[in-house]
């Protein structure tokens, strides 16, 4: 039955009747599935006071919600909660059994209902529903998590609600801020299916892969970067998951910085950047999210919590400076940090198998990001992460030659099927 599609739990139903007594007006909540941006669709989540023609209008106790007929078949049966957390408030869907199946990647054969509904066509080689949705699950879970620790407060916020100034900022949030966003994985195929020990393993990183330097700033910065790694071999010695916070704060800002001066330079230039700076911040993204991960395993105290932000101010400076002389050996530089990335993952998982590291549970966050099987460990986190640098490695090496070989656009080298717009560089 349709007015029976969607739940809500009873801290939503709390929140929508406070709203409707504060503002002497029934509210609807309203609940739609939307197309855009890069990976498929998205909840969208906001408050109305009038339904239109042609919403299922959904009473729980008096709390109220409505969803037009379009979305109704992607969230049937989904759950809907109020989160109170410290990044801010919000009503988002917590559980959705419609989510298994997806028409983006063209692998669920029970999406076909949507994509005709939603007017949608197959798109291959792009993540779709079936990633926004998994992967907002997998948030959820993460926020349920978070709220567990906090409850205390959230049961106050329940009771008393947030107050009217909170109130006018949540009324005033883009629907689009109201959708939790991770950032996509570097592999396309993550989110085809959950990762297991085998599949991981599997994957081709090259450990000992090794661009040799044959010019004198690549020389340089091999030895910069080897000179780099003797007082990290010193300090951390055999702790490889305090090593592997150290490695990603450095590792998280090349991309970012890159990213930074290529999109000024292209503004500056008015022209555009070849494609680069959607890779480049990608690519800090992912870094960021390995750090995200040890620092979860980790827990690092105070004072390293120190140590590690001069480190990375310090090579921040530095880096913005070296790429703004010479992004070339820049990029070189990076590729030669990522040779050594892989090889202390390499070791971090000779570690593990030689008994010396515990193989704990993975943590939650790696489990969602990687889409790893939940009885996934810490090897199999060290594997997803050590993939991911592999292929840093190989994409920094490569933006390196194409600098030097003055082919920078990378649309000018793209196989191209004669219906893709031609970008002049």
């Amino acid at each position: 039955h349709d007015a029976q599609a969607v739940r809500l739990t009873d801290s939503a139903i709390s929140r929508l009747k406070h709203l409707s007594e504060q503002r002497k007006k029934t509210q609807y909540l309203r609940l739609r599935v939307d197309s855009g941006g890069c990976y498929g669709f998205s909840y969208m989540l906001d408050m109305t006071e009038e339904p239109e023609s042609d919403d299922v209008v959904i009473d729980r106790n008096g709390a109220k919600m409505v969803i037009d007929t379009v979305s109704l078949p992607l969230v049937r049966g989904a759950t809907i909660d109020w989160q109170d957390r410290l990044i801010g408030q919000a009503f988002l869907v917590v559980a959705n059994p419609q989510s298994s199946g997806g028409c983006g990647c063209g692998s669920s054969p029970t999406s076909n209902a949507m994509c005709r509904g939603l007017g949608c066509t197959v798109q291959s080689r792009a993540f779709g529903i079936k990633t926004t949705l998994r992967v907002q699950e997998h948030i959820s879970k993460l926020i349920k998590k978070d709220k567990s620790k906090n409850k205390n407060k959230a049961d106050e916020m329940q009771v008393t609600g947030p107050g009217p100034f909170h109130d006018t900022i949540l009324e005033s949030m883009p629907s689009e801020l109201r959708v939790p966003r991770n950032p996509p994985p570097m592999r396309e195929d993550t989110m085809d299916h959950t990762w297991n020990t085998s599949d991981l393993e599997a994957l081709d990183v090259g450990p000992t892969k090794h661009r040799v330097p044959d010019l004198i700033s690549d020389k340089i910065a091999l030895w910069a970067v080897k000179s780099a790694r003797k007082p990290t071999d010193i300090f951390f010695r055999n702790k490889y998951i305090h090593r592997s916070v150290m490695l990603e704060v450095v590792a998280a800002v090349p991309g970012m910085v890159g990213g930074l001066i290529r999109h000024i330079k292209s503004l500056q230039g008015m022209r555009h950047d070849g494609g680069w700076i959607g890779h480049l911040l990608h690519e800090a993204e992912n870094e960021r999210m390995h750090l995200m991960t040890w620092m979860e395993i980790s827990k690092p105290v105070l004072w390293e919590r120190a140590l590690i932000a001069t480190v990375q101010t310090g090579f921040f400076a530095v880096f913005s400076l070296l790429y703004m002389v010479s992004p070339r050996t820049a990029h070189r530089v990076v590729g030669y940090l990522e040779e050594e990335a892989v090889t202390s993952y390499t070791h971090f998982i000779g570690e593990i198998d030689a008994g010396r590291i515990e193989n704990v549970k993975a943590p939650e966050i790696a489990v969602a990001y990687w889409n790893l099987d939940p009885e996934s460990t810490l090897r199999d986190v060290v594997l997803a992460v050590r993939a991911d640098e592999a292929l840093h490695r190989d994409t920094n090496h490569h933006f390196s030659d194409r600098i030097r070989a003055k082919r920078e656009s990378l649309f000018e080298d793209m196989d191209t099927d004669g219906n893709k717009p031609h970008i002049k560089y």
